[in-house]
Order: structure tokens, then sequence, then C-alpha cells
């Protein structure tokens, strides 16, 4: 197995693929070209093809990559509650797995329940299935924390700093979350079938470094969620932040290890595609923590932003200290953490420092965004918008080795055809032939399709007709070029007809 090479890797199957760190690596291996096929839960809310969308929409605002193939399936079912066809689909590829899923519950709400379920009991299922496959390398998502507790209620610390070896048996975890993650690092030491096994274990994820992107809010944005709440009902001074820390337990010379997801996603998979990474145990921490006085600052500064008066009275320190007991155990001061292993195979790639003014500019973006709830509309690419509607037409059924896809629009303005390639499993816009091969598969006027270029004064009761038999018409304005043409027109669309199931 020493001699593994990504090469040898046809595809990358990735769990947690819709979570924060996961969507950031999802993205990492499409915009690398690669291969990617994602386990992802059915909704009802959602589709997993609009959940992937979802996901990958914020960032393709400049650059165009593929889609993974999508699995339905549940991490917390036996098979994974996979389908007898993605079962073999899997069988028959040699795979490099990424395993992200997990829940993040600190307080387990039964023996059987959540985080066990899905970090123990998930994983179980995942190398059952993983069992029948050809699996070159696995790298596993684990935290930092992992080796951090000595005492049987996993309140001391243990001295010194935290290498980057195995986890020992017998280990404790500071929570029920710490314990499950412990749980599946052996569980996956001790599998045989699986290839090189590495384990990446992130200290506290915050948002993206740059944008201050997130779409999950734990750990650091807990205090802030919670403190929005206690500013919004007593108002906010100089004194509030203060007051905040000292109900938080915390010296100004505590530390926290934080890191931004974007350099997180970007080591995993670096990692995960270098063989002669693989097989190893990294932190992927800062080398820099930052001060809980920052933490505390930076707190201050946001909630400054949103409101103003004698800040909370120490009345409500119970209520405060209850709803922020569940986090406690990740309020504690930090250990060191080895990270050698880490800093050998990324030199290039140095992990941001995570200072006050950025902790401020992600504590805004998740006020702003009201910590994700309710979840905004999906802003997805308006090529991506077109091919879910061509997903979900009746009769539209596109056969998997279709490689181009031809769309005829009609109306004076619109252009003769639009194409779209396939890559990694999605569809792509693309000018002009595909490499100049015979056209599979092409949607024109006789499918069960018409997309219609309408000016806006025009007369909808003319094309009752095409709405009662299921077709589409959308109304907008089309210009010249054709990708200029179906951004632009597909950005703007009304939908006059409802998509039909």
């Amino acid at each position: 197995m020493d001699n593994l090479s990504s090469s040898r890797v046809d595809a990358w199957l990735l769990t947690g693929a819709t979570g924060l760190v996961g969507r950031f690596m999802l993205a990492e291996l499409l915009r690398a070209g690669h291969q990617a096929a994602v386990i992802v839960r059915e909704k009802t809310t959602a589709s997993m093809g609009a959940r992937i969308e979802e996901a990958l929409a914020v960032f393709e605002e400049n650059s165009q990559f593929g889609r993974p193939r999508l699995l339905a399936g549940d991490l917390t079912k036996p098979g994974l509650g996979l389908s007898e066809s993605d079962l073999e689909w899997l069988s028959e590829r040699r795979l490099g797995v990424i395993h992200c899923a997990a829940s993040i519950r600190f307080t387990a709400e039964s023996p059987d329940g959540e985080p066990f379920l899905s970090n123990v009991a998930g994983t179980k299922y995942l190398l059952d299935v993983l069992a029948k496959c050809t699996v070159e390398s696995f790298l596993y998502v684990s935290t930092a924390y992992v080796t951090s507790r000595a005492s049987p209620d996993g309140s001391a610390l243990i001295a010194g700093p935290r290498l980057e070896t195995a986890v020992a048996r017998g280990a404790i975890g500071g929570n029920d979350y710490e314990s499950s993650k412990i749980v599946a690092e052996q569980m996956i030491a001790d599998c045989e079938w699986i290839g090189k096994k590495t384990i990446c274990r992130p200290s506290i994820i915050v948002g993206d470094s740059q944008s201050g992107y997130s779409s999950t809010f734990h750990g650091f944005y807990a205090p802030l969620k919670i403190g929005l709440e206690f500013v919004k009902r007593y108002g906010f001074n100089e004194a509030a932040g203060t007051w905040f820390r000292n109900q938080l337990g915390l010296n100004e010379s505590d530390k926290k290890n934080f890191v931004p997801v974007d350099w997180v996603a970007k080591a995993i998979v670096r990692i995960a595609l270098k063989p002669t990474l693989q097989g190893s145990v990294y932190h992927l921490t800062n080398p820099e923590s930052t001060t809980c006085i920052d933490v505390q600052n930076a707190i201050q500064r946001s909630l400054a932003k949103f409101a103003e008066g004698n800040g909370p009275p120490t009345s409500s320190t119970g209520e405060f200290r209850e709803q922020l007991g569940v986090y406690e155990s990740y309020f504690n001061n930090d250990p060191v953490f080895d990270r050698k292993n880490t800093q050998a195979a990324l030199p290039d790639l140095p992990c941001p420092k995570v200072d006050v003014r950025m902790l401020e500019m992600l504590g805004d973006y998740g006020i702003q965004a009201n910590f994700g709830w309710p979840k905004p509309s999906a802003q997805i690419p308006p090529y991506a918008k077109m091919m879910l509607m061509l997903a979900h037409l009746p009769g539209v059924n596109y056969s998997e080795d279709a490689e181009l896809l031809e769309l005829n629009l009609l109306g004076n303005s619109a252009p003769s055809a639009l194409h779209f390639v396939r890559i990694a499993g999605g569809w792509v816009p693309a000018k002009g032939g595909f490499r100049g091969e015979q056209v599979k598969y092409r949607l024109t006027t006789t499918a069960e399709l018409l997309a219609g270029c309408i000016s806006g004064t025009a007369d909808t009761s003319d094309i009752s007709h095409l709405v009662e038999s299921g077709q589409l018409v959308f109304q907008g304005n089309p210009n010249t070029g054709r990708l200029v043409f179906i951004n632009e027109w597909v950005q703007d669309l009304k939908l006059i007809a409802p998509l039909r199931s």
C-alpha cells in the first residue's frame, strides 16, 4: 500500500458535503477537476441537487466547475441507506474517501443518540459499506481536542503539548462530542480494508478568513449569539464585554485556538491528494492562539454596533450561564498543540492569524446573517438554475453516458442553440460543440420543453395552451452573446408556469 498515488483514485467519496468544512472541501476537489461523489440525505424541504447547489453557490461567482455524483443516503442507517445501483457504482471504482460528516452535539441526547449516532454508528456503517469497495486512502476529519483531557470527568487537561499521534486507548473526552470522535478514530485505526489512514484534527473552526462567510455558527459564535440576545434586551456599554467574559470564567490571558474554514479545507484536500502525506496524524491548528481578551474585544465591537444602553444586569447571570453551559468545555484555556507533521506537510500553506480584526469581521457576518436562521434563499448561479430546471422537466431523462446537451431556445433574438458539457457528473455551459463529437442527446422543440424568449409586453394569454400542456415559458430580455444571453436571461427570468413534478 506504500506506493499508492492520487492517479490510482477514480473518484473521491465525500461525506458531510453540505456542512461548512465539507462544502469548502467539495469546492476544492471540483475546482481541481476531480471526480467526486457525495452522500446526501434526502429532505422534504429541499432536493439533494438544490442542497448541493446551495452549498457550492458561494464558490462560483468568478468560476464554474462540475458537479459531484449524488448518492441518496443516510449515515445513520445500515448500508448508509444507499441504493443497489449506487453501491455498485462505488464498488466499481478505486476510491479516495474523506469522511467529514459529523454531529457536533456536545451533550448526548441518549446513549444511542447524537453525537454517537452519527459519529460512531455512522462511521461503522460507512466502514461496512467500504468493505465491499476498493479504498486506496481514507481521511477522517476529527478534532484536536481528542487528546486534551485526563481526569475521569474530562475536566483536567493533560500536561504538555498534544502530540500528533494516534489517540490513546481509554482516552477521555471533555464532552460527548469529543468522546464520540475518540471512538471513531479507534474504529478507523482497527479497520483493515481502507488503505492508508489519515487523521486530520482541526481546532475550533470559524468562518472564511477573507469574507467572514459561514454556514454554521458554533464555538466562537455561541457567546456572541447569546450576547446579542442580551444586548437586544438590556442594551450595551463598555463594561458589557468584561461582564460576558466573566460569565465564561475566562482570564484575559487564557487562549483559544481558532482556524479559518478556508484554510482547513485547503489543508485537508492537499493532504488527501498527495500520497506521500497520507497515513499520518495532523493537527490543523493555529500556531498563534488568540487571547481571550481579544475574543472579548471582538465580541464587544460587534455587539456595540447593534445596541446602546446600560448593559446586561447582574441579575441575568444565572440565565446567561445556563445558556452557555453546553459550550463550557470549549471555553477552557486551550492546550498547546504539536503541529510538526502539519508544518512539514504544508510549509507553503500557513494558517492565517485569527486576530481581533478577523474575529470582528466573523462576528459581524454572523450577526448580519442572523446566525444562519432562517436560512437565506440559495444564491444559485444562473447556469445552475437552468440545469436544475432541466433535471425536473417531464420526459427529460438524459443518459449517464451523455457528454453534450444541446438546448434550442425559441424567439427572434435567441441564439440557435446553447451547449452544455458534462464535467464530473454535472452540466456546465460550453461554447460550440464538444471536441467535434456527435451530439448524444438533444433537447429540441419536440421534447417536453419550450423555453420562449418573450418580450416584457407579451400577452401571456397567448401562451396559455403551452402552460396547460406542461411546457415551460420564461420571460426575459435576451442578449446576442450565447453565455451572456443565458446568464442574464436565467438570472432575470420570471417563471410564468410552475415546474411540474
